[in-house]
């Protein structure tokens, strides 16, 4: 307090107005401080953020009056500090300005990215064929086991790439380079004139489509490039476009828009392609090409199941062409077997004569539910099969270690012939040593009977009886060789008459099956014996799965749920086709167990969330162009579909029909017929299951003397499908009445009536 009083005494100053020049100037300094420390702070932040600084300055500073000149010091340091802050300010605005532009919606744009050369990718080059004519995809392997059906098969031959057409080009490929870039700077200047800054990228021409790849500026969002695509589809006076922001695995917003020619994509092309005859493909199917030119090539034991969906006319009917010949390419009939439902009847008449086929094509929907139950059987039974094996799958039983059968056979017979041959020298030895025993047995009584005679008669009789008695003896010992050679002949003779007689009633026995032990190992031997070596691949196609939704959908639903859950082990796989992709028709159920998927064009997009789970189908072009859904991937990939003429498909099954008859297996047939169950009669086709819980629903109906599907529902807990299909069957059989609207249902049969019986 002293000193600022010594001060005001010594400058002469007015103490009130020395104190508000202090403190103005105390103020200032503190504000310029802190608005300095705040700039740093925000550059240190964040360098592309615009600065948060004041574009006026503070009200104090505004509104204070300038200082009286008291002292020449002070108001020199006012000044350069003052010219010091503008400086500052006009270097952070021009900094700005360099950094940020705002586009008329508000939104911060940073400068473009650095990016490398535009390039043009034409991947409508056809692939050269790199394999003479007549060559084959795949050699068909030489059989070392056994298989079901083989008999005929052994020396069928695989089909080759002479059957199917391929166009050459004589003349050279044209040059759309100038075309492209036109159409890509046609985009980028329609993007910017939207406010939308971005550089061009490379451009890919495909079959069908062309991808021009933009990238988007530092801060812009790719949702606002997708919601320009109708001002784009407008600029390039495309028909349909379609933006992918961003192309997976790129930093890129791809547009593709259909081209004006379209190339098609021979299906000898995809099958010259090494990733077709590559070996890690166990079922490869030709799908299709890309937009880069890349084959699309799906494995079917990976799938395991594929959905094919689209509109009418979209290239749903080739697509199933082009998997049924690819197949036909790599396998004989006894390594993969068809069983092809055709509901429309005329979709797959050209395979009728395909020796590849269990039964001929079933076109008729009250026939499906019996194939498709006789799937599920045989499913189970290979199931059977791989649990007495020790096998887990398909593949290890088919590549398990066998005995060598016949090289024990062969042991086995040589061991038999020599102990046959041993037994005979063993029983000629006998005979010799049983004729020598008997000459020696009757010299011996010979000699007995002569000491017993000359001891009783021996002093009374003279030498001439003696000679007389001796040659007595030797005519009765002649006597009795006689009759001992006849007695052993008889022998013999009786002993060939029993063996006969042994054998032919062991034969008989066998033939009648008196045997019983014996009968019931045979039984077993036989059961064993009827386990195959090997086992065929099943693939089931389904055309139109919506005729068949609309006939029998609670049987058909759970027919190909269970083949879909269960049947990927057992080597049965099934491809399902339809043109109406509806809620009703493609299931939830069907959909979870079937995760491959192949979407041609559609009308809506809620068509194509029924079939992809997402829209995207129904901006293809058609005749074609489809989305593909591998196994295991959520990614789509958009390719040409691979095309096969009705001429070339004929020519295919020609020459497969040529080579072996059909034999179609009598037993699934007949299997079929019944209605999958198994039997080959039974007028109400029910199963054995089926069969028990119709006597339960009968004891209950005769003891309640009343039937409805709700008693049989409450009483056997049963469901309504089930429990209404009892009544049908009670019904057909003469235990209850037709029903007559409210009225309960008369029962025919009375429980005294049963009891008595």
């Amino acid at each position: 307090m002293v000193y600022v009083v010594s001060v005001i005494l010594l400058l002469g100053a007015h103490p009130v107005k020395f104190l508000k020049e202090v403190y103005f100037w105390a103020l200032e300094t503190a504000q310029s401080l802190y608005a300095r420390w705040q700039d740093s702070r925000a550059k240190a932040d964040s360098g592309r953020r615009p600065r948060a600084r004041s574009a006026a300055r503070p009200a104090a500073t505004r509104t204070r009056r300038k200082p009286e000149p008291v002292q020449e010091e002070e108001e020199e340091y006012e000044d350069e500090e003052y010219e010091e802050e503008e400086y500052e300010e006009e270097d952070d605005e021009e900094e700005d300005e360099e950094e940020l532009e705002t586009d008329a919606a508000g939104q911060a744009q940073l400068p473009l990215v650095e990016t490398p050369a535009p390039q043009i990718i034409d991947a409508t080059q056809r692939i050269a064929p790199k394999m003479e004519l007549g060559a084959k995809p795949f050699e068909r392997k030489k059989p070392q086991h056994a298989s079901i059906s083989t008999e005929g098969f052994e020396n069928y031959d695989l089909p080759g790439f002479d059957l199917l057409d391929y166009d050459e080009e004589s003349a050279p490929p044209e040059d759309h380079s100038d075309t492209l870039r036109a159409q890509q700077n046609k985009i980028v200047e329609t993007l910017k004139a939207f406010g939308v800054e971005v550089t061009p990228g490379d451009i890919t021409r495909g079959p069908t489509i062309t991808r021009y790849e933009v990238y988007p500026s530092i801060g812009l969002r790719v949702s606002r490039i997708a919601q320009l695509e109708p001002d784009l589809a407008r600029a390039t006076k495309a028909e349909r476009i379609n933006i992918l922001a961003p192309i997976p695995g790129k930093d890129t917003v791809g547009i593709e828009i259909a081209n004006d020619v379209r190339m098609p994509v021979a299906l000898r092309e995809l099958c010259q392609d090494d990733a077709f005859r590559s070996s890690k493909k166990k079922i490869p199917l030709a799908l299709g090409k890309d937009v880069y030119g890349k084959s699309v090539i799906g494995d079917l034991a990976a799938m395991p199941h594929l959905l094919v969906a689209g509109a009418t006319g979209s290239g749903k009917s080739v697509c199933i062409n082009s998997i049924i010949a690819s197949m036909l390419f790599k396998f004989g009939p006894d390594e993969l077997r068809f069983i092809m439902i055709d509901p429309k009847v005329v979709e797959m008449q050209m395979y009728a004569n395909l020796p590849h086929l269990v039964v001929p094509v079933v076109t008729d929907p009250r026939r499906v539910v019996g194939a498709l139950k006789w799937c599920v059987n045989e499913m189970e039974r290979r199931y059977k099969i791989f649990a007495k094996e020790g096998v887990r799958n398909f593949d290890s039983y088919n590549s398990r270690v066998r005995d060598e059968e016949p090289l024990e056979l062969e042991a086995e017979e040589e061991y038999e012939e020599e102990e046959y041959e041993e037994e005979e020298y063993e029983d000629e030895e006998y005979e010799e040593g049983e004729e020598g025993e008997e000459d020696y047995d009757e010299d011996e009584e010979d000699v007995e009977c002569e000491g017993d005679y000359e001891d009783e008669e021996g002093e009374e009789e003279d030498e001439e009886g003696e000679e007389d008695e001796d040659e007595e003896g030797e005519e009765e010992d002649e006597e009795g060789d006689a009759e001992a050679g006849a007695d052993d002949e008889v022998e013999g003779e009786d002993e060939a008459e029993i063996d006969s007689e042994h054998i032919d009633s062991i034969a008989a026995a066998l033939t009648d099956g008196e045997l019983g032990p014996e009968a019931v190992g045979e039984e077993l031997d036989d059961e064993e014996e009827e386990i195959p070596d090997r086992f065929p691949y099943i693939v089931v196609i389904i055309d139109e799965l919506a005729d068949l939704m609309q006939t029998a959908p609670a049987d058909v639903e759970m027919c190909i749920a269970r083949i879909a859950q269960k049947a990927r082990a057992a080597g049965i796989h099934l491809i399902v086709a339809t043109q109406t992709p509806r809620a009703d028709v493609v299931t939830g159920i069907i959909k979870a167990n079937i995760p491959s998927r192949v979407a041609f064009q559609v009308s809506s997009a809620l068509d194509s969330r029924v079939i992809l789970d997402t829209k995207g189908a129904e901006k293809l072009v058609g005749k074609g162009d489809m989305l593909f859904l591998p196994p295991g991937s959520a990614k789509l990939e958009r390719a040409q579909g691979a095309f096969v003429s009705d001429e070339e498909v004929e020519n295919i099954v020609d020459f497969c029909a040529n080579q072996v008859d059909q034999k179609f297996e009598e037993a699934v047939r007949a299997s079929i017929e019944s209605g999958g169950s198994g039997e080959e009669g039974g007028d109400d086709e029910v199963s054995d299951a089926d069969e028990e819980i119709l006597e339960r629903c009968m004891e209950v109906v005769l003891q309640e003397q009343k039937a409805s599907t709700s008693l049989l529902q409450r009483r056997l807990r049963l469901g309504y499908t089930r429990a209404a299909r009892m009544m049908d069957i009670l019904e057909q059989r003469g235990v209850i009445g037709p029903a007559d609207g409210a009225k309960p249902r008369e029962v025919y049969v009375k429980r005294a009536a049963v009891v008595t019986e």
